[in-house]
């Protein structure tokens, strides 16, 4: 995670650098939902993101930002260990590092509301419980000692987005935040909406 935050950081700092010209530049915090479709029995947790946008004329921004969700899902593929199936038993984190451009479909000197895509590298981390044999080979329900195993993957992704929001003075905007990532081989991969916060420099 560390490292997703500090990669993002650079990449926000090379956007402002690229284009350092006189403008607007915004700072954005979102916390929402997070969902992950493709998973069995998914129940939704939270996100939080953040985002750094260069107005870079009237209607168009180049934005990098960071996303990072979680959710709960029932994992019967990896785990080989004893759960009953009406219940949850693994833990997905997900994490999506951004840049994107976005167009305003609709601008105001106070509303705002912009929609864009990009490319982005997708990071996912399972935990999930795995059962290690008894001395008897029987399985866990039956001895066996349970651990929690990990497993992780990166892959570059196609972000989409649409944020709204209005100014609330010069300063400080209130809106709301939405999207969802394309990726190669899945069908499904992650959404996520809520409210954001925007400071403008």
């Amino acid at each position: 995670m560390k490292r997703v935050l500090l990669a993002w950081l650079c990449i926000s700092l090379a956007t402002k650098a690229l284009f350092a010209q006189p403008g607007n530049y915004d700072i954005a915090v979102s916390y929402g939902f997070y969902k992950a479709p493709s998973y069995k029995q998914a129940v939704n947790k939270t996100f939080l993101a953040a985002d750094f946008d260069y107005h870079i004329a009237k209607r168009w921004t180049i934005s990098s930002g960071f996303v990072g969700g979680q959710f709960t899902y029932f994992e019967d593929w990896r785990s080989n260990a004893f759960t009953y199936k009406s219940a949850t038993n693994a833990k997905g984190y997900e994490s999506h590092l951004y840049l994107t451009l976005l167009y305003s479909i609709i601008q105001s000197d106070k509303l705002s509301i912009q929609v864009g895509s990009g490319a982005g590298l997708f990071t996912q981390r399972l935990k999930y419980p795995y059962a290690a044999p008894s001395s008897g080979g029987a399985p866990s329900q039956y001895g066996g000692q349970v651990f929690t195993a990990e497993e992780s993957f990166s892959l570059f992704e196609l972000p989409l987005r649409i944020d709204g929001f209005y100014m609330l003075n010069r300063r400080v905007g209130a809106g709301l935040k939405a999207g969802t990532f394309l990726q190669l081989n899945r069908p499904a991969s992650g959404t996520y909406f809520g409210p954001q916060l925007r400071v403008r420099l």
